[in-house]
């Protein structure tokens, strides 16, 4: 699929710097120097612009915010017997099950929610908790956000590619995360047995 869509990419950008040539040409002409400069910065800010700004946004507002991190908001003590050597609690995989779970009222769960207004200020929440399903209340808390704006100039291509392709190629590269990719698996894992974990 990549292999296919490589000739119509090439087309696209070499379009877009004939353009930038001849304006930035035409600019130099009618404005001189300053104006060359001008439209270098326009052409340059056309198609990253919104990407630029989401980014920002992304790292300077959502980042910082006081909810991102991990959160432990209570402490059960498990029978001795469901510790291992090291005093960490032995969890099973159904936990991940509402169906199934852990001691009939613990539940790890993983959920997102796309908010914001695209194309400045739209981003993914990402939430993963283990919870209480008698009282619907968290014991703990992860949460993160994923940057889901900008890339304006990929839609374009909607008018020309299929929904399988448009969608192969928005999901290229490797999510981000306010945290690096260590860390943030550490705090799904500690998300899931922490509030299990003798003090």
């Amino acid at each position: 699929m990549g292999i296919v869509l490589l000739p119509l990419g090439a087309l696209v950008i070499g379009l877009y710097l004939w353009v930038v040539v001849k304006g930035t040409r035409w600019a130099y002409r009618k404005f001189s120097l300053q104006g060359a400069i001008a439209a270098i910065v326009a052409f340059t800010l056309l198609p990253t612009w919104d990407t630029l700004t989401n980014q920002y946004y992304y790292r300077q507002v959502l980042c910082k915010r006081p909810e991102v991190g991990l959160h432990i908001f209570a402490n059960i003590v498990l029978p001795t017997d469901m510790y291992d050597d090291k005093g960490n609690p032995k969890l099973p995989d159904s936990m991940n099950d509402p169906q199934h779970p852990f001691l009939g009222k613990y539940v790890f769960d993983i959920r997102y929610q796309d908010e914001g207004s695209y194309p400045v200020t739209a981003y993914r929440r990402l939430l993963h908790g283990t919870y209480d399903v008698s009282t619907n209340q968290f014991l703990s808390k992860f949460e993160d956000y994923q940057p889901r704006g900008g890339w304006l100039w990929i839609n374009a291509l909607r008018l020309v590619l299929t929904r399988a392709d448009y969608d192969w190629i928005m999901s290229r590269g490797q999510k981000q995360s306010c945290f690096e990719r260590a860390q943030f698996w550490k705090m799904v894992s500690d998300a899931k047995s922490r509030p299990f974990t003798v003090k």
